[in-house]
């Protein structure tokens, strides 16, 4: 009977610690330790062009951003061995306090990834993006705000080996910069003296979202 107690306290403890060690998670669900079918795992990390809070390079508007968010609703990498893909919404966003975190997927199989998509989307529940900052029209300073309900889709063509006992990062790198500098903030709406782009200017917002696609690109930050 002694025995048993033991026993029976020994699978209780390794219980709770399996519980516990869920705190721990990465970003893609995935435990800490997982063998990843031979490697050490596939990362996608991020970056902008420029610091935020901080000026946009090239800005006529002398623009600054303090804040940008991309509500990533699901994320997959493909390859010829299968695909690996986030379990759920992830806000990827950069402010005076945060960055995102890289996300993780340990369990990624080995092979040859040729393909990322994203799809940023609020799911109509909240904005799919928002960039908050600054710009300067006519000599005076406005804050601006731009948000978004409706969605971004991209797809980015990878050569990106796994190999195996070996890791592999695809650095997803948002030219904000770019998608920015084609607005031209003194033609866009003012509420209450705050500069304003939402769905409301048709013809603007959907220039906009073509130029942030196109503004995901494959590259690590210099």
């Amino acid at each position: 009977m002694a025995m048993q107690s033991v026993v029976r306290g020994v699978v209780i403890a390794a219980l709770f610690g399996a519980c516990g060690a869920s705190h721990h998670d990465h970003p893609d669900g995935s435990m800490p330790g997982d063998d990843g079918g031979g490697s050490a795992g596939l990362t996608v990390p991020w970056s902008l062009t420029f610091d935020v809070p901080g000026d946009v390079p090239g800005s006529t508007f002398d623009a600054e951003v303090d804040e940008v968010v991309f509500k990533v609703l699901s994320l997959e990498v493909t390859g010829d061995a299968g695909s690996v893909q986030i379990p759920k919404e992830v806000d990827v966003g950069w402010d005076t306090t945060s960055k995102p975190d890289a996300i993780v997927f340990p369990s990624a199989p080995v092979g040859l990834y040729s393909k990322l998509s994203i799809r940023v989307d609020g799911q109509l529940a909240d904005n799919s993006f928002w960039i908050n900052g600054h710009a300067t029209v006519g000599g005076t300073t406005y804050p601006f705000k731009i948000y978004d309900r409706y969605f971004l889709t991209m797809t980015i063509d990878l050569n990106t080996m796994l190999s195996p006992d070996g890791s592999a990062s695809i650095p997803i790198q948002v030219q904000l910069d770019q998608a920015l500098n084609t607005l031209d903030f003194s033609k866009l709406d003012r509420d209450d003296d705050t500069i304003t782009l939402d769905n409301g200017d048709f013809t603007t917002m959907t220039a906009f979202e073509k130029a942030l696609e196109q503004a995901f690109v494959t590259k690590a930050p210099e």
